[in-house]
Order: structure tokens, then sequence, then C-alpha cells
């Protein structure tokens, strides 16, 4: 339903480890960064997620018009939008990403693509605890 035009690629790496999280709202997460990402490209998005040294990554890219230029610093403070017209909504959509990220233990980055467009990254930590899954 988010991706009737069937844009998103998606990428698994397998044999992932597990991570100990809120699956509600990582799953929002995932929903908010692709939303942006199909609201702000016309072409396709990609997410893939991937070992990261110690943890998991899952990067969203686009090629849309890139971070607003001047206020990616404060790209992840509510009510701060983008200045594409047409775009509805409170704004609130990457802060509350970034909560999401910090409450469990992880970091959200956003950053201009080379070449063009947008790239999220979620970097999380795996609980040492848990045994590794088979590839």
């Amino acid at each position: 339903q988010r991706d009737p035009g069937r844009r998103i690629r998606s990428r698994v790496e397998p044999g992932l480890p597990l991570i100990h999280a809120d699956a509600v709202l990582l799953a929002q997460l995932v929903a908010n960064l692709l939303d942006n990402a199909l609201a702000y490209s016309d072409g396709s998005v990609e997410m893939d997620v991937r070992r990261s040294g110690s943890g998991v990554a899952l990067h969203v890219r686009d090629r849309g018009p890139g971070l607003p230029a001047g206020r990616s610093g404060r790209l992840f403070e509510p009510q701060l939008r983008g200045d594409r017209e047409g775009q509805g909504g409170a704004g609130l959509g990457l802060a509350l990403c970034r909560a999401i990220a910090a409450a469990h233990g992880g970091r959200l980055e956003g950053r201009d693509r080379q070449g063009g467009g947008a790239c999220f990254s979620l970097r999380l930590a795996v609980d040492p605890a848990q045994p590794e899954v088979p590839a």
C-alpha cells in the first residue's frame, strides 16, 4: 500500500544477528524513512540491512533533491519540513525516528548522497548475549 509503484528495492544480508528491540517501534522508524524517501523522490528507493562492525546497519537511499541546503544539522528537530511543495504532515517523522533509534541505543544519521539524493543510516548494536544465527 505504501509503494504501489513498487519502487522500493531491498537487500537483507543473510544470517544477521538478532537485536533486542521493540519490533513495533522499529517498524515505525523504517516505515517513516521509506515514506519520506518515496515522497521526496520520483525514482527508486533502496533499502539494505547488513552487518556493521559489531552491530547492524540499515540504510535507506533515494535520488530525490537531497537534504535541505543549510538546514541539514537541524533535520531531526520537530517541525522542520523540506521545501518540496505539496508535502503535508507535521514534520515530526524524523524527530520520532531519531528518538526511536536513541531508545534502542542506536544512532540515526542523514546525509546527501553522491550523485544526488539522500541516505539515512540507522546503526544498532547487537546484544552480546544473543547467539549467532547461522547464515
